[in-house]
């Protein structure tokens, strides 16, 4: 039996588990946690240059900043809506250079505080 055998709806069940432990893992996650998850979501976006999949991080990065924070939120909105940009003009390696480091800041710090 090939693949091509498989029905739309065994393979939909097929997904089923891997889609139980995803979202086990979102609602258990930490709010640090949840920040580095959406990150590795619009850095597999851009990698696969899939525009939609990294705006849709980069809205939700943007729609969770909290303002009455100070500067920080300030400068995080303007780096996310520079590199949400550069994603809408297909700019892909741009908003990377951007974006991964901010990753890689972020996931030190929350690694720094046992999440």
């Amino acid at each position: 039996m090939g693949f091509d055998s498989i029905s739309p709806g065994a393979a939909s069940m097929a997904n089923e588990p891997a889609k139980a432990y995803r979202t086990q893992q979102v609602m258990s996650a930490s709010p640090q946690k949840l920040v580095l998850m959406v990150f590795d979501h619009i850095v597999a976006g851009c990698k696969a240059r899939d525009s939609k999949r990294a705006s849709s991080g980069l809205a939700t990065l943007i729609d969770a900043l909290d303002f009455e924070a100070g500067d920080i939120a300030t400068g995080l909105f303007r780096l996310y809506r520079y590199a949400m940009e550069r994603v809408k003009q297909n700019q892909f390696d741009e908003a990377l250079a951007i974006l991964e480091p901010l990753r890689d800041t972020w996931a030190q710090a929350t690694l720094g505080q046992g999440q």
